[in-house]
């Protein structure tokens, strides 16, 4: 059973005062002996009666309308939530509360406040508050433990009222021109086992894999065939990179995680973002929620906002048979479409996945491995990770250590 020690706090709070006023509004009576002396305790229980009286009025009298539509926005931008509040008695609510939430990412109370506020009489307010979205994710905002005061403002009656608000934050994109340098490609692997040039202006083709691209399918020859057929261009040679990412993670606090998370997405977004502006054929590989490796060809802001739904988020100690980036280069490996160019975006470097990237570069192909740090990483922690890249460098592989500071810091150039 789920303790909510702020409600326990509180009802104590409440406690104590209520015996301190007591104990202090028996005292006249007491030393008077008389019948006089109880005016103080009977005169706070009459005005306490009739803001019990007050308040069950007022209760009947309001109702609260909220504006349920989902929102989506960019990470580090404020959504605003906006609530209709009525009052059609002739009385005054002097006093009203409200607990604001916002649950993050990972299911946890990211932010918690209370707001108070007052209502006129037979007239309408409205009452709205901010939430400032700092981490990409889908999230739920609302309120929730909404009372209103009687005339003393001590005692209090709820008001049946649960609003949520499900907001998705996107990520924030931004182009990665050293990490995809025409030096940093390679060609398509196995060119020449494709089938020679037929006169046209591609020099084969081959059986179609999830992640080609439409425009380069033989129309002509696969009618003639069982299956899709896609054309190998000279051109197309280097348009070919998918960008892998993996949500495998270390034990961190839950704001590292999400700073992880951050630098994961946005790095593996703005890659493909480059890559698409220089006309390379590109793919995004992840693992979604029910434990499959999806292929995305991300355009626009709702193949994003379709990848952060279906996305399995940052997992620290993930269990065994977690699709992370060693299972899916597994695969990659195993697939028949071989990419040339395989960048890796992770938080977490394993040996294994280290010796897959090993084993990658001695087929003639080209990985690429972005490590992603929580922001607070301290000079020791950067030196321990780096330091075991070091096999890395013998085989010739690049790579790059970054952290959601980074991130931050090109987007404000």
């Amino acid at each position: 059973m789920n303790l909510d020690f702020r409600k326990i706090g509180k009802i104590a709070v409440d406690v104590i005062i209520f015996v301190v006023l007591l104990g202090i509004l028996i005292l006249p009576a007491v030393y008077t002996n008389s019948i006089f002396g109880y005016f103080p305790i009977l005169a706070t229980v009459f005005l306490h009666l009739v803001s019990l009286v007050y308040l069950i009025v007022m209760r009947r009298s309001i109702s609260i309308e909220s504006d349920h539509r989902d929102v989506e926005v960019e990470r580090g931008d404020t959504v605003r939530v906006d609530l209709g509040i009525r009052n059609k008695s002739f009385l005054v609510c002097t006093k009203a509360r409200a607990e604001i939430y916002v649950k993050d990412y990972l299911g946890e109370d990211d932010s918690r406040s209370e707001a108070t506020f007052s209502i006129d009489a037979r007239s309408e307010a409205d009452f709205g508050f901010d939430v400032h979205m700092e981490h990409l994710g889908q999230y739920t905002a609302g309120i929730r433990n909404m009372n209103i005061y009687g005339l003393l403002g001590i005692v209090r009656i709820p008001v049946p009222f649960d609003s949520v608000f499900h907001v998705l934050v996107l990520p924030k994109i931004h182009e990665e021109e050293e990490a995809l340098s025409a030096e940093s490609l390679t060609d398509s692997p196995d060119a020449s086992s494709f089938m020679e040039n037929d006169g046209f202006d591609y020099t084969g083709v081959r059986e179609y894999a999830m992640g080609d691209s439409m425009k380069k399918i033989h129309w002509k020859l696969s009618a003639h065939s069982n299956d899709y057929m896609t054309k190998i261009n000279e051109v197309g040679l280097k348009s070919d990179l998918a960008v892998i990412i993996d949500m495998a993670a270390d034990k961190y606090l839950t704001e590292q995680l999400l700073s992880i998370n951050d630098g994961i997405v946005e790095t593996a977004a703005s890659l493909l973002l480059t890559a698409e502006k220089r006309d390379i054929d590109c793919v995004l590989l992840y693992p979604d929620k029910e434990k499959q490796v999806r292929a995305l060809f991300p355009k626009t802001q709702q193949d994003y906002a379709e990848l952060i739904r279906r996305m399995v988020p940052i997992t620290p100690n993930p269990p065994n048979g977690f699709l992370d980036a060693q299972e899916i280069l597994t695969q990659e490996m195993a697939g028949t479409n071989k990419r040339a160019n395989l960048l890796v975006v992770t938080s977490r470097v394993s040996d294994g996945l280290l010796d897959t990237l090993t084993t990658i570069r001695g087929q003639q192909r080209n990985p690429l491995l972005f490590c992603v740090m929580p922001t607070n990483v301290t000079a020791n922690e950067r030196k321990e990770i780096q330091a075991r890249f070091l096999g890395l460098d013998d085989a010739g592989i690049p790579y790059r250590v970054l952290t959601a500071a980074d991130a931050e810091r090109r987007d404000e150039v």
